[in-house]
């Protein structure tokens, strides 16, 4: 979304997903500076093994504080509201979206708690999902955090209910993947439903 000249790409959209299949491969989709010289710092540790790492294009905001320390496997709570009615989950670029959309829900009076997930956390996806609370995976891709909390949930032997997740991708209605057209980031994330605005609505809608 973020190239600013050409629009979406298949990289931005497929590459998770496509790379899920690779075996043992680590990927990771790095929504802040800091989050990225903490990546860096973790895999000149060694022994890493296959990684692919998602960047952002342009310059962002900061999320992480100097002390931050990458983990492999492990998500972040990083805005958490009392008594919040739904925790929006996603990565890369898409966090900065759903904290403006946190905002601009607490001005509503509405709690929303935000989770930043730079790699596949299990356990945190399973314990989002035993909370009860509505769950909004808003993705800047083909929904690859959705389809993994899919496939957790099947393996703990969970029964999904569709109501309580609700999934903004870059699918088609029909839950197809898609070539996109060119447009600006502003463009596309507006018509995608993966603004910040666009994702406050939809949360309103839900709730």
């Amino acid at each position: 979304f973020e190239t600013r000249t050409n629009g979406a790409t298949h990289m931005a959209n497929d590459d998770n997903l496509v790379f899920d299949a690779i075996a043992h491969l680590k990927i990771i989709d790095v929504s802040c500076p800091q989050q990225m010289l903490a990546l860096m710092k973790w895999i000149m540790e060694g022994n890493r093994g296959l990684v692919y790492a998602r960047l952002m294009r342009t310059g962002s905001p900061v999320i992480y504080g100097p002390d931050y320390r990458f983990e492999f496997g492990k998500g972040h709570v990083i805005r958490e509201s009392a008594g919040d009615a739904a925790i929006v989950i996603s990565s890369g670029r898409g966090v900065h979206e759903a904290v403006a959309a946190a905002g601009l829900c607490a001005k509503r009076g509405l709690g929303v708690s935000i989770v930043d997930m730079p790699s596949i956390d299990d356990t945190l996806l399973l314990q989002l999902y035993d909370s009860g609370k509505l769950l909004v995976l808003a993705e800047q891709n083909n929904g690859y955090i959705w389809q993994n909390l899919l496939k957790v949930l099947y393996r703990a032997g969970k029964a999904v209910d569709p109501a309580r997740i609700v999934a903004i991708n870059t699918l088609d209605r029909g839950g197809r993947a898609q070539f996109i057209h060119s447009g600006t980031y502003e463009e596309l994330v507006a018509a995608f439903g993966l603004s910040g605005e666009s994702i406050t609505r939809r949360i309103l809608e839900v709730i």
